[in-house]
């Protein structure tokens, strides 16, 4: 369900006490429409599929659902008409378009079927304006709006030789209030409908995605964007092309297409559920060998796609090519049995810890980076977040023999943040933060953050201060939410937030009280680390303190 905004009566009934109900006329209404037979442009092959299967979906999740196949200009133009005249305020919105679609100086178009167009003039005059959409149906006050655009595909317009529009892509758009609009790719990108000539999958990689997903109770529209944009991503890799979903939000409060609370009607024990828990016992376990038992399982199963994917991340490392040493005589009893736990037994923990000893020559190991970086690889290669997490860092930094690997770098830290590792997940927000590793998103850097900082990570705290210091990812800024987050790091030792929190005592911000005494302890602390900044603050204080000591004495 959908909680937005409070008007000034429902404000006055909860400060008095009073119970209020919901909006019993409030209702969740939908327009579908997709195109496949267009007359004098290139055809598609399933977007009326994604628009029966999202039309199916969104009548399961509670909507009223106006369903189109193949309109023409004015069959369009009728639709969206009948469709906004009956949307009354405080409703849930969600509009779906597959077909083509086409960016000219003036806007972004959907493309009805017998579109004839031989100058820009003549698109605005026979395809529908995106802009015009979305202010109708703002104009109607619905509570939440979601504006689904699967057609960022080539420029069909341009394959005909006519230099109409932009090769493919629709441009941004910035959605009116209480509106998420959504394009099935980003900006010069093209979205797929198929991932290959032996694609079995009925619909195109972007619906497949989003129907899968949408049907999970209790998941908030943003975070199952984020799920679909991975997962979009993650799919189009692995036929080497480049897509992932744009999104433009401007809604407010939390929307569910099923609530926490709301239980879908899946016979028991039917395919579907046998299905979907198969998959979610092969997430779980999280190696290459559990995808592989769901494929076997499942050879058309609803997550083919995303299992092939899971594994062609997962092959990276492959544990049968990795040659470990005989363990040395050196070795004392205790390490001998956990080589044979991490080498026979295949323990992942094992692994990691004899990873460990030969990293720092301990256990009677000798120091051993090549054969420490072996038992990284078998730990990381069945899904130890801790190994996954070191191989990160290792490609990240360059070393242990490995080459500087921005891309290795951070499929390696999101394999063990999603595992929930904190350290994985602030090294994950550094690289949206920064753009390392072809990563730059404030949004996402600020969602990795507080998920570390949320387990007590001391970087991910301080990073998350820093965030709301400045007002970056979305978030406000705060310098009373950015002192309290620098106070935690720093109780934690991290140097970077006592040096800021220190600064803070300093100017007497964040409500905090201008106190050098406090701000010199914590300076020391911070240069004890070997932090050159808090070191040369701590010379000016001190040197500071001397004189004004001097002055007094005399």
């Amino acid at each position: 369900m959908f909680y937005g905004s409070i008007g000034l009566f429902i404000k006055a009934c909860l400060f008095f006490g009073l119970l209020v109900t919901e909006d019993v006329h409030a209702k969740r209404v939908a327009l579908v429409m997709g195109n496949d037979n267009y007359t004098s442009v290139s055809k598609l092959q399933k977007a009326g599929n994604d628009a029966t299967a999202m039309a199916r979906e969104l009548k399961a999740a509670g909507f009223t659902v106006q369903l189109h196949r193949d309109l023409n200009y004015l069959g369009m133009v009728r639709a969206v008409e009948s469709f906004t005249k009956g949307i009354a305020g405080g409703d849930e919105v969600v509009v779906f378009f597959a077909g083509h679609g086409v960016q000219i100086k003036n806007g972004s178009y959907l493309i009805p079927t017998d579109i004839e167009a031989n100058s820009e003039s003549q698109v605005e005059k026979t395809a529908y304006e995106l802009l015009a959409l979305t202010d109708k149906i703002s104009e109607a006050k619905p509570a939440f709006s979601l504006i689904l655009v699967d057609a960022c595909r080539d420029n069909p317009l341009k394959s005909q030789g006519r230099s109409i529009g932009n090769a493919r892509g629709l441009s941004a758009i910035e959605p009116p209030k209480g509106q998420m609009v959504v394009y099935s790719a980003s900006r010069g990108q093209q979205a797929l409908d198929r991932l290959g000539e032996n694609d079995p999958n009925p619909n195109g990689v972007f619906t497949r995605e989003f129907i899968a997903r949408m049907k999970k109770p209790g998941i908030k529209i943003e975070d199952l964007m984020r799920e679909v944009q991975d997962s979009v991503e993650a799919l189009a890799k692995t036929i080497s092309h480049e897509q992932r979903p744009a999104v433009y939000n401007e809604a407010r409060g939390i929307f569910y297409f099923f609530s926490p609370t709301t239980v879908q009607a899946i016979p028991n024990n039917s395919e579907e559920q046998k299905d979907e828990k198969f998959w979610e016992d092969a997430k779980a376990v999280g190696n290459k060998e559990a995808f592989e038992a769901y494929i076997k399982s499942y050879p058309k199963g609803k997550f083919l796609d995303l299992a092939k994917a899971y594994i062609l991340r997962l092959t990276n490392i492959n544990s049968s090519e990795i040659q470990t040493k005989p363990i040395p005589s050196s070795a004392n009893a205790e390490t001998v049995n956990l080589f044979k736990k991490a080498t026979v037994q295949k323990d992942a923990a094992a692994q990691l810890a004899i990873a460990f000893q030969y990293e720092f020559g301990r256990g009677g190991l000798p120091v051993d980076k090549a054969e420490s970086l072996n038992f990284y690889k078998l730990a990381a290669n069945q899904n130890h977040p801790r190994a996954q997490f070191g191989l990160g860092y290792f490609y990240a930094v360059g070393t242990f023999g490995l080459p500087k690997n921005d891309v290795l770098a951070e499929r390696y830290f999101r394999l063990s943040a999603n595992q929930g590792l904190p350290a994985a997940q602030d090294y994950l927000g550094h690289f949206y933060a920064t753009g390392r590793g072809g990563l730059k998103n404030d949004i996402e850097a600020a969602k990795w953050f507080k998920l570390a900082a949320d387990q007590g990570d001391y970087n991910g705290l301080n990073n998350l201060g820093r965030f709301y210091e400045s007002g970056r990812g979305g978030l406000p800024k705060d310098e009373n939410e950015a002192a309290k987050l620098y106070r935690l790091a720093a109780n934690l030792g991290n140097p970077s937030a006592q040096v800021k929190l220190a600064s803070f005592y300093i100017d007497g911000r964040g409500g905090l009280n201008k106190d050098t005494s406090e701000a010199l302890r914590l300076y020391r602390l911070a240069a004890e680390k070997g932090n050159k900044a808090a070191q040369e603050k701590v010379k000016e204080l001190e040197g500071r303190l001397l004189a004004d000591t001097a002055v007094i004495q005399n």
